[in-house]
């Protein structure tokens, strides 16, 4: 029988040594994927080795020669949501590993009645994480994995967390069937009554996007047996951007903030309810330029950009 489209999974845990297999399992640490996730999976080898210089004799080229350093890459795209419960160490958001790999720090508060989980931006230590993907009637296993972080918002739609990853596939494809999932019960949030803030000003958005603006880069060793050592994060240009509803250059003057290189608190928050609301914090946000010049169903818009440095927050 052919392999449905649909019959695919995939399941995320944070390592803890670099380039180790934690055994992802489907009971733990599976993510609903918000789209499908093969369709995007690639796997390459970043020395292909093909020879096509190495003289022949003849017309035809020669034999190729061995690949080397076989990476995998994709997106995974998986609906905003909190934990539902009480946040713990043993208790956080679905994405977790997904925003651990991508340089985000993460410290759970266990107060009691005011628990949360807060990522932050880290320079150093970033730690990794392990992708299975069961699909195709195989298991793929990727270890050694980083992330760089998308969040979706768009008016009345389901919010969306999305990660372009990149790892090693040390292991070769086998022959598995897809695992029963234990999936969160905690229900996707939607982009309304976000009280989305920036500064006083309030925009009325129709769509937005963060990035963490990671930029993911394999490191080239030839001491290490497949050529490459790891995926690291080399920096980050962590920006929000979306297009908002002109006001009144009294309620909000973006000209003036950009001339003046003015420093905005950001706000921006998907769910209401506790445990399971997500909160991005930008403590000064700046704007990258001046704003542009959009409409929104016939009335102008701003499409404006942020430098947006913050914390993710799930409480």
């Amino acid at each position: 029988m052919p392999n449905p489209i649909l019959i695919e999974a995939v399941a995320a845990k944070v390592e803890s040594a670099y380039r180790t297999d934690p055994v992802p399992a489907a009971a733990t640490d599976i993510i609903r994927l918000a789209e499908p996730f093969l369709q995007s999976f690639e796997i390459e080898h970043l020395a292909p080795n093909r020879r096509e210089s190495v003289m022949s004799g003849g017309l035809a080229p020669v034999a190729p020669g061995v690949p080397q350093g076989r990476v995998a890459r994709g997106r995974l795209v998986a609906e905003v949501r909190g934990a539902g419960s009480a946040y713990s160490s043993s208790n956080l958001p679905e994405v977790d590993a997904c925003v651990r790999a991508g340089g985000y720090a993460a410290t759970v508060d266990e107060t009691p009645g005011t628990e949360s989980v807060t990522y932050v931006r880290a320079d150093t230590g970033h730690e990794s994480m392990a992708l299975y993907i069961w699909g195709e009637g195989n298991l793929f296993k990727v270890v050694g994995v980083r992330t760089a972080i998308e969040w979706l918002a768009t008016n009345g739609e389901h919010s969306l967390f999305a990660f372009d990853w990149l790892g090693f596939l040390d292991d070769d494809p086998a022959t598995a069937a897809k695992p029963q999932e234990t999936f969160v019960t905690a229900v996707q949030q939607s982009a309304v009554g976000m009280a989305f803030a920036v500064g006083s000003w309030s925009p009325d958005h129709s769509t937005g996007t963060w990035r963490s603006g990671a930029e993911l880069v394999a490191i080239p060793s030839a001491n290490h047996s497949t050529g490459w050592s790891e995926i690291a994060i080399s920096r980050f240009n962590p920006e929000l951007e979306f297009s908002a509803q002109t006001v009144p250059l009294a309620t909000y003057d973006p000209y003036a903030d950009f001339k003046a290189a003015t420093a905005r608190q950001i706000d921006w928050t998907i769910g209401g309810s506790q445990y399971n609301q997500a909160d991005l914090a930008v403590v000064a946000a700046y704007l990258r330029g001046n704003p542009g010049h959009g409409d929104i169903d016939g009335f102008t818009a701003w499409p404006v950009t942020y430098l947006a440095d913050g914390s993710i927050v799930f409480d």
